[in-house]
């Protein structure tokens, strides 16, 4: 270990050409991702910003302070924000900014390991393996919202680097650490945890700190966790989770992968089944401890000061996720960024052993392949879905500025429903602010009531937007409001119906997908009520050879009507009579259908990954006597939008 004392300038690597190698690095093994549109997570980020920036957010409670999903993420929404105001729906500027910090992140573990085991060659390889790193974790770039575990864990290298950095004047170093923990907690709160070991860490790297010093990190790390919690639970009561078996189960699962996911991460086509992740594990594990063998023992110090951390965050992980499947905890990569950081090191000098030259071509082929890998990590399936949905909101915005332009327009804010984007819709506060932060000339969004005049706008503008993209017309204006438009057949061969459903699995067309249970909201029409759906019995019968059906019991506003039992020879229609009085028309009416037997495709096809919970998959569902269920509902023929 190097001694505390600040080390000559000229002999360790130049950060500068650092930089410029991990984003060379990092730039190769992420280009094919970075113009991909934005995903999941990513939109409610991008709904409160947009929602601040028309005001209808506070800047510090309302905004940047509001908890998503359990934590407390100022960092990322101010992200965003920024990747708003540079790039509107384009997401490469929000993705190139997070890969520069993320470059920043593998430049400070360089030069870690440089000021921790004065190693050269061991730091410019640390360097490049971290920014290379996306086939171990590149979901905090293909995805943005992910990044919390990025701007969090490069924050707290940061803070590694400041006390190895200041170690010749431990209380500006202890100083300066404090700002740079608070910081990381900005950016996940996981790296509250990873605070807590900050003692071990100071101790394994012979910073010379004071105990009471020492002493405060533990401290400070109960604050940010509390203040988190007590920020959550201004709004909500805080998820009840307890720590179980399961809870040391997913830590022990998660840490176990550690070695196999890491050197799978760059070798592109390589998904081991789980018959090898079990044997594999094992075997990364004993090579790991073999490989420890070579290095010096200060080399080994420093990998336990940085693996600290990350176990830290890693158990924190597991404690709010041990409910997810072990599939899930393997899939899901941003899980382990925080454990990038002691994986790359670990490797850097193990490669720093090797002749220039060879450990050279060695990169490069890591980095190439790490670039491989990450593409085969990304749901291109679910960015098509998504760059549809949001094509359609594009082509909305063109109208709306095209119309704006020739007069002044006011409009009530509401939720367009769009078919495969996060939640199945967006708000038109969302579509307007994020391509225009600053407004769009001539449009004003009102809390009140529009005007006549505006409403029959809206309504041609709509009707002409749904022509043009073949979708049908969902957010009408009626009674000076902008509201959805609820119709009376949802047939799932033509929409998603997002706003019109809870319970069933997401869209996967021509059905939906119904699990134990699910309700449709749809507006009474003449006739009796209709439903389209089958059993897939030749997978059930794998599980129950005996099965011929399975039975489905529906209920209209909280009544049980009739039970069904829907087969799996194809489609079939099951019609159910509803009482006027139960269901009168024109009002909307809760159709409710439960199954009396679920299965997983896992269950059936031992090729399958596939744990969610199914039972018939429903291509329609709607009342018979409806004479539009044919035709595409419109603005300017429809009489009133539901309620």
């Amino acid at each position: 270990m190097r001694p505390t004392s600040e080390p000559a300038r000229t002999t360790g690597p130049s950060p500068v050409r650092l930089l410029a190698a991990a984003l060379a690095a990092a730039l190769v093994a992420s280009w094919s991702v970075l113009t991909l549109p934005y995903l999941s997570d990513d939109l409610d980020h991008l709904h409160a910003a947009a929602e601040f920036l028309e005001g209808e957010r506070t800047l510090l409670a309302g905004w940047l302070f509001a908890p998503h999903n359990e934590q407390t993420l100022p960092l990322m929404r101010a992200a965003f924000l920024v990747g708003a105001l540079l790039g509107g729906w384009n997401a490469l500027p929000l993705r190139l900014l997070l890969l520069a910090v993320h470059s920043a992140a593998a430049v400070a573990l360089g030069l870690i390991v440089w000021r921790a085991v004065g190693q050269r060659t061991a730091a410019w390889w640390s360097t490049i393996l971290y920014a290379a790193g996306m086939g171990f974790a590149g979901g905090v770039i293909w995805c943005p919202s992910n990044a919390i575990f990025l701007l969090g864990g490069a924050a707290f290298l940061g803070t590694l680097w400041i006390l190895l950095r200041w170690s010749h004047r431990p209380d500006l170093a202890w100083s300066l650490s404090l700002a740079g923990v608070l910081l990381a907690a900005m950016g996940t709160n996981g790296a509250a945890a990873a605070t807590a070991t900050l003692p071990a860490v100071v101790w394994l790297l012979r910073i010379p700190l004071r105990r009471w010093q020492w002493a405060a990190y533990p401290a400070v790390s109960a604050c940010l966790l509390l203040a988190a919690r007590w920020n959550f639970e201004r709004l909500a009561p805080f998820p009840a989770t307890e720590i179980s078996v399961r809870t040391f189960l997913a830590f022990e699962w998660m840490a176990y992968l550690v070695p196999l996911k890491f050197a799978v991460a760059w070798i592109p086509g390589v998904h081991p089944s789980w018959a090898v992740v079990l044997a594999a594990g094992v075997l990364g594990w004993a090579a790991f401890a073999l490989s420890l063998r070579a290095i010096a023992a200060d080399d080994r110090r420093l990998l336990a000061a940085l693996a600290l951390p990350a176990a830290a965050v890693t158990a924190l992980v597991a404690y709010g996720r041990s409910y997810e499947a072990l599939e899930t905890l393997y899939w899901t990569d941003r899980y382990y960024y925080f454990v990038l950081a002691p994986m790359a090191a670990w490797a850097g000098l193990l490669l720093a052993r090797l002749p220039a030259r060879a450990a050279a071509v060695l990169a490069v082929l890591c980095t190439l392949g790490a670039h491989g890998q990450m593409r085969e990590g990304v749901p291109w399936n679910g960015y098509r879905e998504h760059a549809a949905g949001l094509g359609h909101a594009a082509a909305l915005l063109e109208r709306i500025e095209a119309e704006a332009a020739q007069a002044p327009l006011s409009l009530t804010d509401a939720r367009l429903p769009l078919a495969g984007v996060h939640h199945g819709a967006m708000s038109l506060v969302c579509i307007v602010r994020v391509a225009h932060p600053r407004g769009v000339p001539g449009l004003t969004f009102v809390q009140g009531s529009m005007t006549a005049v505006d409403s029959a706008r809206w309504n041609r503008l709509a009707d002409a937007w749904a022509d043009e993209r073949g979708v049908r017309s969902t957010l009408c204006a009626g009674g000076g409001k902008i509201r959805s438009l609820f119709v009376s057949t949802l047939d799932f061969r033509r929409d998603a119906f997002d706003e019109q459903v809870t319970g069933f699995h997401r869209w996967e067309r021509p059905f939906r997908w119904l699990p134990r249970q699910g309700t449709a909201q749809i507006q009474r029409a003449p006739g009796a009520l209709e439903i389209r759906a089958h059993a897939p019995l030749d997978l059930i019968r794998r599980i129950w050879p005996e099965a011929d059906s399975i039975r489905v019991t529906v209920a209209v506003n909280g009544r049980d009507l009739a039970d069904v039992s829907v087969g799996g020879d194809g489609d079939a229609v099951y019609r159910v009579e509803v009482p006027e009085s139960l269901a009168p028309a024109g009002h909307t009416a809760a159709i409710t259908l439960r199954a009396g037997r679920v299965w997983m495709p896992a269950e059936a096809d031992p090729g399958s990954q596939d744990r969610r919970t199914l039972s018939v998959a429903v291509t329609s569902i709607g009342f018979a006597g409806d004479p539009r269920m044919n035709g595409l509902p419109r603005c300017a023929t429809w009489s009133e939008a539901a309620p």
